[in-house]
Formats: structure tokens, sequence, C-alpha cells
């Protein structure tokens, strides 16, 4: 479906971005035998040099040789990449090793293929002939809108939202679902509306990656997910028996949702896209999710960018 190139020490390399990630990167790739060249970034003026080799600012580079040049970007925001993977385009190469906005999930094929080979190439697992999308003019296909991927299938269009700009609900959102008079502790809750779930929501992406095994110190984690049930009582998921202890029982509930989410995603995520979270736009520019908090958690945790 897509064109591939792989990670081979016939090309020379230019690594996007000269802070931390991108030297190391470039250390990497100099260490097991590939050849950097130099270094592309938009703070060329001030930065000039890294790891001995030159740093120029793109607009004022001769840039050549595109068929045998391969740019890695390493910057660290990954909803950035595509745009930067597009300004890069322009100049000529489409041997660009990046983050694609696949949504991430595995149904993406080469997409994601190349997703975990950059993810293994920036934690320092340099594979030869490790296989990457080249780069193509998405627009055919995709466009952004607010950061967010617009993906036109047949009979579908599937938009993915950085999981960056997913916010708690709001008090009017919560009025609205009749679910303002259940919340026990007004003053603890009004303190973690409208924030970004990784922090209105921390407990819960902390308790879903000791699920993953993501963090060793599961019961602290099991500890601060059990203040957060308290304070944060729902409806939501009462749908498992329960025993005399109620907290016990919702941190049961919650270990079998992140059983159920485990499994819809490794069977392909499909679920994901005929489920998709329930979101509104907040004109701050970000949005508010009014259903599917432990969807975005549960992604938050999993390292996934994107969510339908």
């Amino acid at each position: 479906m897509f064109d591939m190139f792989t990670l081979d020490k016939k090309y020379t390399y230019i690594i996007y971005g000269a802070a931390a990630a991108g030297k190391m990167i470039c250390e990497n790739l100099m260490y097991h035998g590939y050849s950097v060249h130099a270094f592309f970034d938009r703070q060329a003026d001030k930065i000039q040099h890294a790891c001995g080799l030159n740093v120029y600012d793109p607009e004022r580079y001769e840039h050549r040789d595109f068929e045998n040049t391969v740019v890695v970007i390493s910057v660290r925001i990954p909803f950035e990449h595509e745009a930067i993977a597009a300004y890069l385009y322009k100049f000529g190469y489409d041997k660009i090793i990046y983050r694609p906005c696949s949504g991430n999930i595995p149904n993406f094929g080469e997409l994601k293929i190349s997703e975990e080979n950059y993810n293994s190439l920036i934690s320092g697992d340099i594979t030869e002939n490790a296989a990457f999308v080249k780069y193509f003019n998405q627009m055919d296909e995709r466009r952004f809108v607010n950061n967010a991927v617009i993906h036109f299938g047949e009979d579908s269009v599937i938009v993915y939202i950085p999981t960056d700009i997913c916010f708690t609900t709001t008090k009017k959102q919560l009025e609205r679902e009749h679910l303002w008079h259940m919340m026990e502790n007004i003053q603890q809750v009004t303190s973690r509306i409208d924030l970004p779930i990784y922090m209105g929501w921390y407990e819960v992406v902390h308790f879903f990656r000791a699920c993953m095994g993501i963090e060793p110190a599961t019961w602290t984690a099991v500890a601060a997910y059990e203040e957060w049930v308290r304070i944060n009582p729902t409806t939501r998921w009462n749908l498992y028996p329960r025993d005399n202890d109620p907290i016990k029982s919702r941190i049961l509930e919650r270990l079998l949702v992140y059983n159920g989410l485990e499994s819809v995603y490794l069977s392909g995520g499909k679920f994901f896209e005929s489920h998709p979270i329930s979101a509104e736009w907040n004109p701050r520019g970000y949005f508010n999710i009014v259903d599917g908090c432990h969807r975005v958690c549960f992604y938050i945790a999993k390292g996934i960018s994107q969510i339908p």
C-alpha cells in the first residue's frame, strides 16, 4: 500500500532537531556506523553545532541528493511530526523517519510498522534494514484540523484527535449529564474540571500503566487510584457484582475495564473506531471529553498519541 525504505548504511542521515533527543539519535546512529551529515533546526542561528556537526536552518540549506539522504525527525511532540515531514517534503525529501499520524492502532499495517521502528530507533535500538514508510502528499486522503487527522475511507470518515488536547469535562457538561449532584466532594472534583486528561485522571493512567507492567509501583498505583475513586463516584461502570468494600469493588471493575480495552486493542483496534470517544470542541483550543475518558487514559498509558 505504501512505498517503503529501510535503514541502510548507504544513506547519509540528517537529524531534524538539535536538542537532547536529536543528539541522542545522532550518537546512536554514528555508534552503529551510520553516516550523519548534519542537523536541521529552526534555531540554527543560536545552536550552530551539535555532536561536532553543523546545524542548519532548512530554509538556508542547499538541499540535494534526495535519493540518498534520510532525515530523522527527533522532535518529542508526536503530533508535530506530520507537519514537519510535510515541511521537509516541500524541499524534496521523501525518506523521512518520523512518527506517522496513523491513529497508532494495529490495523494501519505499514504505518504501524513504521511507528514501531521509529520508537525503537529513538530508544537506541538500531536495527539495520528496519522498514519505514516514505513520506507522500497526505492531503490526498488526510488533512489536519487543529492538530487532528481526518482519514477518509470508502464508507466512513475517522477523525483522530491528539490525546495531548483531550481535557476533562466541564461543570456545564456534568450538569447536562445529571452527574454533578453525584459528586460527594465538590471542591476536589472542581479542582479536576477542565484539565488535560493526563492531569485530571492521572491516577487512572497510573493504574493502567501498572496493569501493563510499565510502572513497577503497582500498589502505589492502586492506592492512588483508590483515592481517586473516593472523590469521583460514578454509575457508568456499575456492571459487576460488588462485595462489602465499595472501593475494592470499583477497583476490580476498572481492572475488568482495563482487561477489556487491552483485549480489543490486541485484536486489531477496530473497537476504538466503532466506539469512538465523545468530545466537544472548546474555543480555548482543546477537546472536553464527554464520554470515553477511560479509553483516553488507556491510550495515554500505552503511549499512543491520537485516538478516534
